[in-house]
């Protein structure tokens, strides 16, 4: 496992499915899907896709679906369209959320209610 951080700079767009040992740092576009231990969403940088992540902080646009095994966490100017679920959340006053959050925690209280009968 990498214990440095890969960038995909201002300038770079990349399309495809990557999976990264360590962390990813996105300053330009990237379309598809992605595994990796930590992402950051720079300001200025866009993601397309389906990110399924340890960690993921988000200051750029954000459209897709994550699944996050830790903390997710939402920058003023953040732009976020998509379904998340989640293990901790963290949201700054100023970013922008549409679509859905769950919790790991609550999904699975949720699964242990029996169902009531008619």
């Amino acid at each position: 496992m990498s214990d440095g951080i890969d960038i995909l700079g201002p300038t770079t767009s990349f399309e495809g499915s990557v999976e990264i040992g360590g962390d990813l740092r996105v300053d330009g576009s990237f379309k598809g899907e992605l595994r990796c231990r930590r992402l950051v969403l720079a300001a200025g940088g866009s993601f397309e896709g389906k990110a399924r992540v340890g960690d993921i902080l988000i200051e750029g646009a954000f459209v897709g679906e994550i699944v996050a095994e830790g903390l997710v966490t939402l920058r003023r100017g953040a732009t976020v369209r998509a379904d998340v679920l989640y293990r901790r959340l963290a949201v700054e006053e100023g970013a922008l959320f549409d679509g859905k959050m769950s919790s790991f925690d609550a999904r699975a209280a949720l699964n242990q209610v029996p169902d009531e009968e008619p």
